[in-house]
């Protein structure tokens, strides 16, 4: 467990997911939840263990499961469609989570005097490669909006103190990524986000322009927790224009042959490839939600008969429903997952 990476997050836990949003198929809940139950046990038998292993972001996501499934849960309960002991339980998943990150989040001493969280932690955000921390931070902007359920429930504010820590790391870490990165708006008036991997004080700048774009393997790792957050907070940094961001970069590298995404004029000046351009990649579909072909784009590449092989697969068709599901929530921000009106009236009928 101690040697184990978890900051992709498992591909597993990231399909459950992404379907569970996609369908509402109760056997991903399900399969969620036994993950979930393994992972709380282990940080019950084991704290001093898994306090050291959630000490940053990337170790933290090993408690994506207990994350997601209380999300969901409370979010269920609160339109009267959970059990109480399914709300108990979650609970006692949130619990575990604060119990592991207390030491890493909370507290008043020590803090770095610019983000204003623990100075371990700041120092981390600072460092550590944005794809191996976004999920973590995702898994903070999860749990505080599931904590906040759970309060609201429970018609209490015990939890608020947790909450509030969370939220203030959320905020301060996509502060200083945004810092780090590039947010440009173009002559036609699209703004473009996008990033290195890693910061450095050597990263190259001509006129504002970033020329150093994270490739497109590492980016959409990223974008696993920003998905995360702008579901859960997306007042922390992931709102819909800087969706939209990131979107307009994705698709305009899609119609290149650089493997780094960068914004056009970056590309203009020195086009960047950190790894082989390789599209289409399915992690970026949901992002159809915020540019219109968007997928067509990703698989731009392709024949006609590979591109309706490619999203017609295991693989990529969940991620084409996620997509749906991402576009429908921006017009209705408590849709738990795809098609949850229709079931409502169907039900309503029986």
């Amino acid at each position: 467990f101690m040697c184990m990476r978890f900051f992709f997050p498992v591909t597993q836990w990231l399909h459950l997911y992404q379907v569970y949003r996609a369908t509402g198929d109760e056997r991903c809940r399900a399969a969620l939840l036994g993950s979930a139950r393994h992972y709380n046990k282990l940080s019950q038998d084991y704290p001093l263990a898994v306090q050291h292993k959630a000490n940053d972001p990337e170790g933290l996501t090993y408690m994506y499961t207990m994350s997601a499934w209380s999300r969901i849960t409370l979010q269920l309960a609160r339109k009267g469609k959970a059990s109480e002991e399914e709300i108990a339980e979650a609970e006692k998943f949130l619990e575990t989570i604060i119990m592991v990150l207390k030491p890493v989040c909370e507290g008043d001493a020590d803090l770095d005097p610019e983000m204003g969280i623990p100075k371990k932690l700041a120092e981390d955000f600072r460092i550590r490669p944005f794809n191996r921390s976004l999920n973590g931070i995702g898994v903070l902007a999860m749990t505080s909006a599931a904590l906040k359920d759970l309060q609201t429930i429970k018609e209490t504010d015990a939890y608020q103190t947790s909450i509030d820590r969370y939220r203030k790391c959320v905020k301060e870490y996509f502060k200083n990524w945004k810092s780090v990165g590039c947010l440009y708006t173009e002559e036609d008036g699209k703004t473009y986000f996008y990033y290195p991997y890693v910061f450095s004080q050597k990263l190259k700048r001509k006129q504002g322009v970033l020329l150093a774009g994270d490739d497109q393997g590492h980016y959409s790792h990223s974008m696993q927790g920003v998905m995360l957050v702008y579901e859960s907070t997306p007042e922390l940094g992931a709102d819909d224009d800087f969706m939209t961001a990131i979107a307009n970069a994705i698709y305009h590298n899609s119609y290149t042959k650089y493997g780094s995404i960068q914004c056009p004029t970056a590309d203009k000046i020195k086009p960047n490839s950190r790894h082989p351009f390789n599209a289409p990649r399915e992690r970026f579909y949901m992002f159809e939600a915020w540019r219109d072909g968007l997928i067509d784009g990703q698989c731009s590449k392709l024949s006609a008969e590979q591109k309706k092989a490619a999203l017609s697969n295991r693989k990529h068709r969940p991620k084409v429903l996620h997509a749906m599901y991402m576009k429908a929530l921006r017009k209705d921000r408590d849709l738990i997952y795809l098609g949850e009106k229709s079931s409502n009236r169907i039900a309503a009928r029986r």
